[in-house]
């Protein structure tokens, strides 16, 4: 989803088909999904991603038809949506259900970042909430502590004010008029 974008809306869950459900589940399945599991997804991505949450990507459903696997249709999803929000500066989030997913959004640059567990039924579903940092992409550099350093040796042999501009966890934090002796 993008960001702004929300699950609970109507026009959301009508153009995805989740208005199906409530027709399609019986009163306990309806209860457990409207009631306990969405509840739960939604105060889960809130607490993650605090003020950040309607300014982020959500990964919500990702999946392929079994003959359509390994031919990277799922790969090309994720990026597009990573490098989307690599260009905003902006997170990516997930829920993941499937033990076997994490290591492959690893790889994307996503990080487990909590985990939750539904516990009513007989079986224990676990969820890996993970959450990708915007990256810089290729058109802007990227300012390393090791630059930032190299910036203040150089300007060690002088004393004069020394502007410079980190971009971290993609927020833009100033720190302006460094005296450096």
């Amino acid at each position: 989803m993008l960001p702004g974008q929300n699950m609970d809306d109507y026009l959301t869950i009508l153009r995805s088909g989740m208005w199906r459900l409530w027709y399609k589940l019986s009163a306990e399945g309806k209860t457990r999904f409207f009631d306990e599991f969405f509840p739960l997804l939604h105060d889960t991505k809130l607490e993650v991603m605090g003020a950040r949450d309607d300014e982020s990507y959500y990964l919500v459903y990702i999946g392929t038809k079994p003959a359509a696997r390994g031919k990277g249709y799922a790969r090309k999803c994720i990026e597009y949506v990573t490098n989307s929000a690599d260009a905003e500066g902006r997170a990516c989030y997930l829920e993941s259900s499937n033990a076997a997913n994490p290591a492959i959004y690893r790889k994307y640059g996503f990080e487990i970042i909590k985990s939750i567990h539904l516990k009513r039924a007989e079986k224990v579903v676990d969820l890996e909430i993970m959450v990708r940092e915007p990256r810089a992409s290729k058109n802007q550099s990227s300012l390393s502590l090791e630059k930032v350093d190299s910036l203040v040796s150089n300007a060690s042999s002088t004393v004069r004010p020394v502007s410079v501009s980190l971009k971290l966890g993609g927020e833009k934090d100033t720190i302006a008029s460094i005296s450096v002796v």
